[in-house]
This record gives structure tokens, C-alpha cells and sequence, in this order.
């Protein structure tokens, strides 16, 4: 490998010794990195102090689990040979559950390589990890490593079971209220059924919460769920779907205008539909009209006049 260039193929030179190779990699050894020996000349294994590393013919560059794998890769090299990162993304295929890209970004302008990486991992569905140094990248697979077998709970929030502590776990949520803003609130309303129903003035009368901490509380107190929002919305949309504009006819059962003309129209009077400005003429004249005592110029439907 080539230091000078970050290279992770090529003829494997000596380093430092990590751990003993081994012949196979049949059985992942459980306390220990798998490193596959085309990294045998990889600057970043003389940093992994932590954890173990053994070598082994793997396809991934670092097994770090039964189930999870990592890939190495130079932002250097990889703007020298554009296809080599596709070949090795493609090369695990689905074969492992978690997989991981693993970029040492070691160019002065990464924008556009980062970009590249960025979008064949999202196709390809690997994880992106960036390093800007070899001894973090180190730190990142030692990491991968002592986790390997924990829960999410350990690097998850931990809300304490008091109302103090989930009041703070609710409310600080909201751009820019901080936990002495919740302790104030807390303080002055009693409890938060009653910070939601305080109004602007009682609320700005806790210290440390000014107009634009008001607005956001009352904000967020009073905005509906999104999930009725995302309801209405979809109702109305259905809506908008089955819905078919009735034929509009006029007063007159000889009217002949299409629906399609309505320039110039008047709306009824009963459902707001429009009538032909020409039949709206008509009313008035004959005996239908007279005897409804409808004035003159005024629209009515058909439909309403039965």
C-alpha cells in the first residue's frame, strides 16, 4: 500500500505487528477484528490499540462481527480509480446485516468525491462513516467493535422516571426552551396540563421566557396532531377524487348551452350555481315566471325549481 496516496490494493508491505495471521477465516473470532490481508499495509492498524486484530481471507476489509463488516476506503484513491468503490460495494451484495463504509477523507476538497460516495452507498445500502485521520478511523472500528453485541439502550437518552425529568424531556424539545425555562414554567403553573392552558400574559410572566418563547409554547400547544392534519387531508383529497360536477341546466328546459359556456353567468339564487346570462334574460316573460312571481333578471336552476 502506498502511504503517500492512501492505497488499499497493491503489493502488501511490512508493518506493525497487530495480531497473528490466521490461515482462515471460517469462524469470526468473537473478542477480535477480522482484517483481510489486502490491509495488511493499512496505516490505521498500528493505531488499534484496544481490540485485537487478526488477519484472514474475508471478502469485506474488516469483520468486526458475525453480522457486521466494514469497508475502507481513501478519498485519494478513489478519485485514481472511480470504479473500484462500485466493485467493492457490489461485492458484498446483501451478505451482511450491518455494512459500513469506512472514508478517510485525506483530499482538500472533498465536496465532490464525498458526493460520489455518498450517493453509491445510499443504492447500494451501506452505512457512511468519515474520518478526517488514521488514528480516527482506529477509534471507529474499535467502537463498532465493543458494541457489537450491546443494546441501543446504551447509547439511547436516558429520561429519569420523575416528572421533573420527563417535563424536561417533553418541553425542551421546543426551539430554543431550555431546562431552567422548563424548571421556571414548572414553577409558576404547577404542572404542564396547566402550562397548556395559561395564556400569553401568564406565560410571559416566568422568568426568562419572552415573546418569542410564548409564541413557540402557545404554538405547540395548540397545533393539532399531524396525524389528523395528514387525515383531513387525505379525506379532502379522496374527496376531490370521487367527486363529479353535476350537468348545470337553467331555469329553461329548452336551454341548449353547454356547460362549458358559463361567461357571464349569474349564480341561482338557492344553490349558487351558475345560469346562463341568456336564459337569465328570459325570466320574467313567460307565464312560469309570472306565476312563481320571479323578477325579471333574477337566476334560477332548474333543478331548483321544481
Amino acid at each position: 500500500m502506498d502511504n503517500s496516496q492512501g492505497r488499499i490494493r497493491g503489493p502488501a508491505r511490512s508493518g506493525p505487528s497487530i495480531g497473528e495471521p490466521s490461515s482462515t477465516a471460517v469462524s469470526h473470532p468473537g473478542n477480535a477484528i477480522v482484517a483481510s490481508r489486502r490491509q495488511q499495509g493499512n496505516p490505521l492498524l498500528q493505531y488499534i490499540k484496544n481490540v485485537r486484530v487478526v488477519y484472514g481471507d474475508i471478502v469485506a476489509d474488516y469483520q468486526i462481527g458475525e453480522e457486521n463488516v466494514a469497508l475502507f476506503l481513501s478519498l485519494k484513491y478513489h478519485l485514481l480509480h472511480r470504479n473500484y468503490l462500485i466493485f467493492r460495494l457490489r461485492e458484498l451484495q446483501r451478505s451482511f446485516r450491518v455494512r459500513i463504509l469506512l472514508c478517510y477523507v485525506d483530499t482538500p476538497d472533498p465536496v465532490n468525491p464525498l458526493g460520489e460516495v455518498i450517493k453509491a452507498c445510499i443504492f447500494q445500502g451501506f452505512t457512511l462513516v468519515c474520518a478526517w485521520s488514521y488514528q480516527e478511523c482506529a477509534r471507529y472500528l474499535e467502537t463498532f467493535k465493543s458494541y457489537e453485541s450491546k443494546p441501543a439502550d446504551n447509547i439511547q437518552e436516558r429520561i429519569g422516571h420523575d416528572y421533573l425529568s420527563r417535563l424536561n424531556a417533553v418541553l425542551t424539545s421546543i426551539r430554543g426552551i431550555n431546562k431552567t425555562d422548563v424548571l421556571s414554567l414548572g414553577t409558576q403553573t404547577g404542572s404542564l396540563a396547566n402550562a397548556m392552558k395559561a395564556t400569553s400574559e401568564e406565560l410571559a410572566s416566568c422568568p426568562g421566557i419572552g415573546p418569542t418563547k410564548v409564541k413557540r409554547l402557545r404554538e405547540v400547544f395548540h397545533m393539532p396532531f399531524r396525524r389528523e392534519q395528514d387525515g383531513a387531508r387525505a379525506s379532502n383529497t379522496q374527496n376531490q377524487l370521487n367527486f363529479r360536477p353535476k350537468r348545470l341546466f337553467c331555469v329553461f328546459h329548452d336551454c341548449q348551452h353547454p356547460n362549458n359556456e358559463l361567461d357571464g353567468s349569474s349564480p341561482c339564487i338557492h344553490c349558487k350555481r351558475p345560469v346562463h346570462k341568456q336564459c337569465v334574460a328570459r325570466l320574467g316573460m313567460g307565464n312560469w315566471s309570472q306565476k312563481n312571481k320571479i323578477p325579471q333578471g333574477i337566476a334560477i336552476c332548474h333543478e331548483c325549481c321544481q
